[in-house]
């Protein structure tokens, strides 16, 4: 689940990525894919952001979580 403020246009974006990566096994290969696509197909948006940026967020996430 993705949380805090996050402006993305359009604004659906975000919950489709999280609906996309539901399920998925964690490899930063489909991760990358899987957001790359969505800002393709959807011309997405995000601020100063880029669909690296954002995939870097949800790896280094990930790892994290794994962590404790």
């Amino acid at each position: 689940m993705f949380t805090g403020t996050m402006h993305m246009y359009p604004a659906d974006a975000l919950e489709e990525l999280e609906k996309e990566l539901k399920g998925c096994r964690i490899d930063e290969t489909i991760i990358r894919n899987k957001v790359n696509e969505l800002f393709t197909r959807k011309s997405v948006s995000i601020g100063l952001g880029s669909a690296e940026l954002v995939a870097e967020t949800i790896i280094k996430a990930c790892k994290e979580s794994y962590k404790q």
